[in-house]
């Protein structure tokens, strides 16, 4: 009887973890269409993402991050944080696979950037997972940063919807560490699309 309970248990579990990563990337999808509803032209998509990366980093500049290291990520300050850094034209791009190879944007993408780690707070990805960054400047390129932005800030956005009990059960979630990556590819990001013809006019 114990063991029957443990797999209905461990099969709830599985289902449950399965609906949550499809209402994730449901939520996602939602967003992405609403851009490509708008048909915008290379340029202005361009643009568009341009104006998201800026308004990001309008909001984040303000943010002081050592506080971030003593609010729980279910705080309704940190919860009405998250939710207004804007990821749906980023999320596009990154789902998109009708990018036109001879466009602006396909050849920015591959671009590099380079970002400072003077904190030592900068995370790169190898072998399959987060590893913190011991050298002095980290380069990606930006559909790695674009990608980087868009699901680190998805990720926090649902971890500021755990309860208090689910919470107990994950690891120590470093706020401030978290926050800084996001900000530093945003402007990483922006360094580049600062360098694009049609951008550089209204670079700000």
């Amino acid at each position: 009887m114990g063991d029957a309970t443990m797999v209905v248990e461990t099969a709830a579990k599985v289902a449950g973890a399965a609906t949550t990563a499809l209402d994730f990337f449901d939520s996602i999808y939602e967003r992405v269409e609403r851009v490509r509803a708008r048909r915008l032209s290379a340029r202005n998509y361009l643009r568009a993402y341009y104006f998201e990366v800026v308004n990001n980093l309008e909001l984040l500049a303000v943010v002081n991050a050592k506080r971030l290291s003593t609010l729980p990520v279910n705080s309704p300050v940190f919860r009405g944080l998250i939710d207004r850094v804007e990821t749906q034209v980023g999320a596009t791009i990154v789902f998109s696979d009708e990018i036109d190879p001879a466009s602006e944007l396909f050849a920015l993408l591959g671009k590099k950037g380079r970002m400072e780690n003077k904190r030592r707070m900068l995370d790169t990805f190898q072998k399959g997972v987060d590893a913190r960054y011991a050298g002095k400047v980290l380069y990606e390129n930006v559909l790695q940063a674009i990608s980087f932005t868009v699901v680190k800030t998805e990720i926090l956005r649902r971890l500021s919807r755990f309860s208090d009990g689910e919470l107990d059960c994950l690891n120590q979630i470093l706020l401030e560490r978290r926050v800084t990556n996001i900000r530093e590819r945003f402007s990483m990001i922006k360094s580049k699309l600062d360098e694009l013809e049609g951008i550089r006019e209204i670079s700000r």
